[in-house]
């Protein structure tokens, strides 16, 4: 699994194919097939307000160190220089985390042992950066009469790929339970005494062999790290550190700068030329 996981992200943008191709061209087909979900246009309720959300696709994985390294690499080979600088993460916001080895400032980006775990310390506005590097890379790929655009998703986005239809569904998986029938936690999160026994206190790899993809595929929507919605702040899923409450799809948390808790996942929509 880990294999054929580091397999597929290291195609990440290297390789384009269609999920669901456009019916217009077949020449579009396969796109980014491995590596993003279509998530179905669809009803979304959000506090018994309830509002229609068009397709759209969104990473099956949080974003990864390799994926934004990936990305430094290309700003550094074209001469930015000043642009690398800036794009750097925020290494020191695991000075805020007492539980973590102090080696997570200096390692935790570029440490090899590190290269597929969730990326952090970004900003807001790196992350709108790194999707415009990302949307300008996949429509250099692209033939025809469309493009796509990627960016943080809507909060009624995220809550739709979490929950499809299910309305009242409390997690992005099915039933109540904190555990699969395996005794397994379907999220990587701070459990409590009451709730397990485990002390889990450390983010995982963004594939996570141990935790099921939703209905759509999707790993980890929920735990790991929290994840930037379009709204400067605004986070959904909870992380590492969090409570189950934080878990739940109504939910949503603040976090206005970097945090050691904070990822991203990317949304791709597709727009006529």
């Amino acid at each position: 699994m880990k294999l054929f996981g580091i397999l597929l992200l290291s195609l990440s943008v290297a390789v384009i194919a269609w999920a669901k191709p456009p019916k217009k061209s077949k020449n579009e087909l396969d796109f980014l097939k491995h590596n993003w979900s279509l998530i179905p246009a669809g009803t979304v309720k959000i506090k018994n307000v309830e509002t229609t959300v068009p397709d759209f696709y969104m990473l099956k994985t949080e974003l990864s160190n390799l994926d934004y390294l990936n990305f430094l690499k290309d700003l550094k080979a074209n001469g930015n220089e000043a642009d690398y600088q800036k794009s750097l993460p925020d290494t020191t916001v695991w000075l805020q985390e007492k539980t973590l080895v102090k080696g997570y400032v200096n390692d935790y980006f570029r440490y090899p042992g590190f290269t597929f775990y969730p990326v952090v310390g970004l900003s807001h506005e790196l992350a709108l950066q790194y999707a415009s590097w990302m949307e300008k890379a996949i429509n250099k790929r692209i033939t025809g009469s469309y493009k796509v655009a990627v960016r943080l998703p809507t909060e009624a986005e995220w809550v739709r790929a979490a929950r499809g239809d299910k309305h009242e569904q409390l997690y992005p998986w099915e039933g109540k339970e904190l555990r699969n029938k395996k005794g397994k936690l379907n999220a990587n999160f701070n459990c409590t005494p009451k709730e397990s026994t485990e002390n889990i206190a450390y983010l995982e790899e963004i594939y996570g062999d141990s935790r099921k993809p939703n209905q759509f595929g999707i790993m980890n929507l929920a735990g790991n790290v929290a994840e930037m919605l379009d709204e400067n702040g605004k986070t959904k899923g909870g992380s590492w550190i969090s409570n189950n409450e934080t878990l739940m799809v109504e939910h949503t948390e603040t976090q206005p700068s970097p945090s050691a808790n904070v990822g991203v996942r990317f949304v791709l929509t597709l727009v006529k030329k």
